[in-house]
C-alpha cells in the first residue's frame, strides 16, 4: 500500500541548518510519511548528517549523487517516492508541526490536485507573512480559469509578491501529476525552477485549495549566504528564457491579459539582473557591470515589455531602478551602481524587511 506522503529535501552544503529542517519534518504531527534526502554532491558535513538520520529512522531514505543542481536532485527524489502526495522542503528551511495534517486533510476532503498554505519568511528575529494574495477557498476548474490563472502573477509592484506564490515549499502536490510536469518542462532553463514547475502544475489542475492565511506552515529562512544572495552569471539571459516559457503556459499562450502580466515579470527580472551586478559580491570590474546593464537596457524583449507596463504601479525604489534601466545611460548606471555598492549592508537589511 502506498504511503500518503513523501517529503523530498534536496541537500547541498546546508549542514548548519539541516538538523532543524529534518527534525521539523520527522517530528511533525503527521507520522505516516517517508523523507527522501537527496545529497547533491555536498562537500560539507551534510552527507554524514543525513546518513545518520537514515540509520536511526526507517522513514528516512538517502540518495547520494554528483552535483547536478536542485531541479535534478528533486527529480531524483520524486522518481523514488512512494507517496500519493508530495511535499518539497529546502534544506535550510523548516515546517510547522501541523502543516502536513492540515494540507492532507484539505487535499482528501476536496479531492484537490493542489493545496497551498501560508508561510513565514524570517531573518533573525524579523518575520513576515509569506502567502498567496488570492482569497482562501476551494476552486474547481472553472474558477481556476476565471480567477486563479488571470491573477497568477499580479506582480505590478515588481516586488515578487504574486497572486499565487511560486515557492514549492508552500504546496502539497499529487505525485503522478507532478511527475508528468517534471517530464514535460524544458531542462535547459537554469533558474526559476519554482515558477517553472509550480505554474505549469497549476495550469493543469482540476481543483485547487488555498488554505486560510491565519496559520503558517512553511518557514522560509531568508539566508544571505544562500544562492539567492550570490552573484549569478548570465542571470538576465537565463531569466528571459524563463519568461519566454511563462508566455507559453498551457492554455494561456494567446491570452492578452496573461501576456501583459508576463511583461511585469520581464521588468522584475531586469531589475533583479541589475541588482545582481551591483548588490551581489563578485570580482567583476565596474566596466563589466555597466556593460552588462547596457546590454539589459537595450534588450528588445525588455524594452518591449517596459513600453507596455504601467510604471505608476511600480513601487519605489524599483521605479527608480526601472527608469535607470530604461535610460541606457552609462553615467546613471555608474552613479546608482556605486551607491548600491557603497550602502550594500543597509540595502540588504531593507530588502530582508520588505
Amino acid at each position: 500500500m502506498a504511503l500518503p506522503l513523501s517529503v523530498i529535501v534536496p541537500v547541498y552544503n546546508s549542514g548548519a541548518y539541516l538538523v532543524q529542517c529534518v527534525d521539523s519534518i520527522l517530528d511533525s504531527d503527521f507520522k505516516d510519511l517517508e523523507l527522501i534526502l537527496v545529497d547533491d554532491g555536498s562537500t560539507d558535513s551534510s552527507p554524514g548528517i543525513i546518513d545518520g538520520y537514515a540509520s536511526r529512522d526507517s522513514r528516512v531514505r538517502v540518495i547520494h549523487q554528483e552535483n547536478k543542481g536542485q531541479m535534478k536532485a528533486t527529480l531524483a527524489g520524486l522518481e523514488k517516492a512512494c507517496g500519493c502526495f508530495i511535499s518539497m522542503v529546502d534544506s535550510d528551511d523548516f515546517i510547522s508541526s501541523g502543516m502536513y495534517t492540515k494540507m492532507i486533510d484539505a487535499m482528501q476532503e476536496h479531492g484537490a490536485d493542489l493545496v497551498t498554505m501560508p508561510g513565514l519568511s524570517f531573518s533573525g528575529k524579523r518575520k513576515k507573512a509569506f502567502c498567496d494574495a488570492l482569497l482562501p477557498g476551494s476552486y474547481d476548474r472553472s474558477a481556476i480559469e476565471s480567477y486563479i490563472l488571470p491573477n497568477l502573477f499580479s506582480n505590478h509592484s515588481l516586488y515578487g509578491n504574486r497572486g499565487m506564490q511560486s515557492q514549492k515549499g508552500l504546496k502539497l502536490f499529487k505525485r503522478e501529476l507532478l511527475l508528468s510536469v517534471y517530464e514535460s518542462v524544458p531542462t535547459d532553463i537554469e533558474m526559476g525552477e519554482d515558477m517553472l514547475l509550480s505554474y505549469t502544475y497549476i495550469a493543469r489542475c482540476s481543483k485547487i485549495v488555498i488554505l486560510d492565511k491565519s496559520e503558517y506552515g512553511y518557514m522560509y529562512r531568508n539566508n544571505t549566504q544562500s544562492i539567492s544572495w550570490r552573484y549569478r552569471k548570465d542571470l538576465f539571459n537565463k531569466s528571459m528564457k524563463l519568461c519566454d516559457y511563462l508566455r507559453k503556459l498551457p492554455g494561456l499562450e494567446c491570452d492578452v491579459h496573461h501576456q501583459g502580466e508576463v511583461d511585469y515579470e520581464v521588468c522584475f527580472f531586469a531589475i533583479n539582473s541589475f541588482l545582481n551586478e551591483f548588490l551581489m559580491k563578485s570580482d567583476r570590474t565596474n566596466k563589466q557591470r555597466i556593460d552588462e546593464c547596457i546590454r539589459i537596457s537595450e534588450d528588445a524583449a525588455f524594452r518591449s515589455a517596459l513600453s507596455r507596463i504601467n510604471r505608476n504601479e511600480v513601487k519605489q525604489p524599483n521605479r527608480i531602478l526601472l527608469a535607470t534601466l530604461g535610460s541606457s545611460n552609462r553615467t546613471m548606471f555608474w552613479v546608482i551602481g556605486s551607491a548600491i555598492r557603497l550602502f550594500r549592508p543597509l540595502i540588504i537589511k531593507i530588502f530582508l524587511a520588505l
